[in-house]
């Protein structure tokens, strides 16, 4: 299935893009560019009105857990960016 390789895609670079960001600025950039009005993450819940009704509920819990993944790390590491 595509849009779960898409997903995980998603999530590991999110993963990369919060361990690398330097500073608070680019860690607002990097939750912007998945969690924003316009975010990959968001971008994967527009797909679910092209899913049949039976696909929906797992797609959508997997997206979410994509979501709070993301947004657990990038508390994370404003925590961190804020201690050093």
């Amino acid at each position: 299935m595509a849009q779960t390789e898409a997903m995980a895609e998603i999530k590991q670079q999110a993963l990369v893009d919060i361990n690398e960001a330097q500073n608070e600025k680019a860690l607002q950039d990097v939750k912007v560019k998945y969690l924003g009005k316009k975010g990959s993450v968001t971008g994967l819940m527009k797909h679910m009105k092209d899913l049949p009704n039976e696909e929906k509920p797992a797609y959508g819990q997997q997206v979410n857990e994509v979501r709070q993944t993301i947004e657990k790390e990038i508390q994370a590491r404003h925590e961190l960016l804020g201690n050093e």
